[in-house]
């Protein structure tokens, strides 16, 4: 991995930059992108709106080297690293390092944009990502099996011949306030080695009341969210409710006929019905993923879900310690 190899001016995306990044688009990915990224006035009016800050390298001779974002749902403190390019002509030069690397000249903007933290998902076919991410800064805290459909780049090790993995890792930029967790038993230790790496002081508790206490009458408040196109979905547990694990495995079923093969369960580890709960949760077939601050749910406990997908665990490559540790953590509660 080379940092500074050429010269590199790395600023945040002009509306006039919007075609060439479509032209990178096509060049790492074909028509296989998410269809509308291929429109540069729908990348533009993300970027009006704030769902994207776009950052781009523009290299010795003019041209748009490379490209990343961050992409931000509507009211949340969590920014995501998305839409990393590189032109392929420029790849090995340093290019992704400097993109992600402009994220910490930018910090207060996002910080004022009510920014607390921003994640990054790497591929775990070839280690490249991780190291740029983690010189940066971040730290790691899951794996996400099966998380996209095969993924392989121009200049790359060839990706197996199995949907990709991402290792999940995080980056605190605001000051994040102390609070309580609620951990399951089960995964504790692992949970406090997590919070550990990405530096979030949390102070760990067990429920001092039983779970009949804390079940209201309401119902469960859940949002979903289904990518068609890479073939996962997210369900945010937003409040419990009564007869949540039920509707849970309802949306399951669901779910399968939408042809999604991998589902992320994503439970508030603040609130103490998740030290009770997870376990039921993992009865219907899921399992540790990793943890993640700053999520709609708050600081959130992963789990996941597989359905009729076979994995090669030999074939990841992880660079950290910590990232290897939860691998093999992983691994061992997926075939369990």
């Amino acid at each position: 991995m080379k940092e500074a190899s050429m010269n590199w001016l790395v600023r945040p995306m002009q509306k006039s930059d919007a075609a060439a990044v479509v032209r990178l688009i096509g060049q790492c990915y074909g028509q296989t992108y998410i269809k509308e990224y291929y429109d540069p006035e729908y990348i533009n009016r993300l970027n009006d709106e704030g769902f994207l800050v776009s950052i781009v390298a523009i290299a010795e001779n003019g041209e748009v080297a490379g490209h990343t974002a961050l992409a931000r749902k509507p009211d949340s403190t969590l920014a995501e690293v998305a839409m990393s390019l590189v032109a392929p002509q420029y790849r090995g030069n340093g290019v992704f390092y400097h993109l992600v690397g402009y994220i910490h000249t930018i910090r207060e903007t996002l910080r004022q944009r009510c920014v607390m933290g921003i994640c990054i998902r790497s591929v775990v076919h070839h280690p490249y990502a991780q190291r740029v991410a983690g010189k940066h800064g971040f730290r790691d805290c899951g794996l996400l099996l099966a998380n996209y459909q095969i993924v392989s780049f121009e200049g790359f090790p060839p990706a197996p011949a199995q949907r990709t993995t991402t290792l999940l890792a995080y980056l605190g930029i605001g000051e994040e306030k102390p609070s309580p967790v609620y951990p399951p038993n089960r995964h504790r230790e692992m949970i406090d080695r997590l919070l550990d790496n990405i530096g979030l002081n949390a102070e760990k508790r067990i429920p001092d009341v039983p779970e009949e206490a804390l079940t209201g009458t309401a119902p469960p408040l859940i949002h979903f969210h289904v990518s068609k196109n890479t073939g996962y979905a997210d369900i945010y547990i937003l409040s419990y409710g009564t007869g949540i694990v039920a509707k849970v495995e309802e949306r399951l079923s669901a779910l399968w006929s939408q042809r999604v093969e991998a589902v992320f369960l994503y439970l508030d580890m603040r609130d103490p019905l998740t030290y009770y709960l997870a376990p039921e949760f993992e009865k219907l077939g899921f399992f540790f993923a990793g943890i993640l601050p700053q999520t709609i749910t708050g600081t959130a406990l992963i789990l996941q879900y597989l359905r009729n997908v076979k994995l090669i665990y030999e074939a990841f490559h992880v660079a950290s310690k910590t990232g290897r540790e939860l691998l093999a953590y992983i691994e061992a509660m997926h075939q369990s």
